[in-house]
């Protein structure tokens, strides 16, 4: 079956693995897996990102190349409390979803300078603000 143009999907692992054909299949369905290829971010893969400049707390931004030339992104994800940003979901899709090591790298060390009890469950923290800029 030919793979349908101008649609591709893209998995945001973040710094996660690639996952296996029977776990793409698993998430997305053998129907959707078939007609739509499918991409898998890789953050270290500095060929496919492209740097954007940097934060006002000068993160570098590299975020796939792939995902700024598409003319609409939709994201899906779940929104669950995280120990790194406060809530996953949102600008997560983004930063680290699809985006270079160096980024995720930044924003997960200036995680590391607050406590959990500063961070965890709260949309406004110093770690979502920076994810979100």
């Amino acid at each position: 079956m030919k793979k349908k143009e101008n649609i591709e999907i893209m998995f945001a692992l973040g710094t996660h693995r690639k996952p296996t054909i029977e776990e793409v299949i698993g998430k997305i369905g053998e129907k959707i897996y078939k007609e739509y290829s499918i991409l898998y971010h890789d953050f270290r893969d500095y060929k496919n990102l492209k740097y954007l400049g940097k934060t006002r707390l000068d993160t570098p931004i590299y975020i796939n190349e792939k995902a700024l030339q598409a003319d609409l992104l939709i994201g899906i994800g779940m929104i669950a409390p995280h120990r790194v940003c406060g809530f996953s979901g949102g600008s997560s899709i983004i930063q680290p979803g699809i985006s270079g090591e160096e980024t995720t790298f930044y924003t997960h060390w200036l995680s590391a300078q607050y406590s959990g009890i500063e961070i965890l469950g709260k949309i406004d923290n110093p770690v979502k603000n920076e994810m979100n800029d």
